[in-house]
């Protein structure tokens, strides 16, 4: 890789750290990779999110893209939006090289459902990757590792 950049949430944050370590990278971070914003249930039980995100599984792409069951909570296409941005700033500020991006899983879900692969609650395991490249206006999906499609 020749640069690295992750989620500000120390998580993330640290699994770049622990990837980009013998590279002797600096891993740089930004709010725009974090995961989903949920409003006041921040924090709160999973049990309400796991259900929202069951729900979820049974819709079109296209409505788990804008599904919104409360105000406070970001949609897959909200979080595409922030993510989308970025990724555009990278792939023209870095073109031509290789860029480790370390994110969520929500993150990386609500990506492939943007790209047309639905991808469902759960659907990244914690070392899972996608391998994209880009004209620095469109992405272009070349591999994926540790994601489940919903079918």
């Amino acid at each position: 890789f020749d640069n690295v950049f992750s989620s500000d949430l120390l998580r993330a944050k640290e699994t770049a750290e622990i990837i980009s370590l013998d590279r002797k990278l600096k891993v740089q971070t930004t709010q725009a990779l974090r995961e989903r914003r949920w409003g006041r249930l921040e924090g709160q039980s999973t049990e309400v999110i796991h259900t929202i995100e069951k729900l979820k599984s049974t819709f079109s792409v296209q409505k788990t893209l804008t599904y919104k069951p409360h105000p406070e909570i970001e949609t897959d296409e909200e979080i595409t939006s922030r993510l989308i941005i970025f990724l555009r700033e990278i792939a023209v500020g870095y073109q031509g090289k290789t860029i480790l991006i370390v994110s969520h899983g929500g993150v990386m879900r609500a990506l492939l459902n943007h790209l047309g692969k639905k991808a469902g609650h759960g659907a990244a395991s914690n070392t899972a990757y996608i391998k994209l490249e880009s004209d620095g206006v469109d992405f272009f999906l070349k591999e994926t590792e540790g994601i489940k499609f919903d079918e």
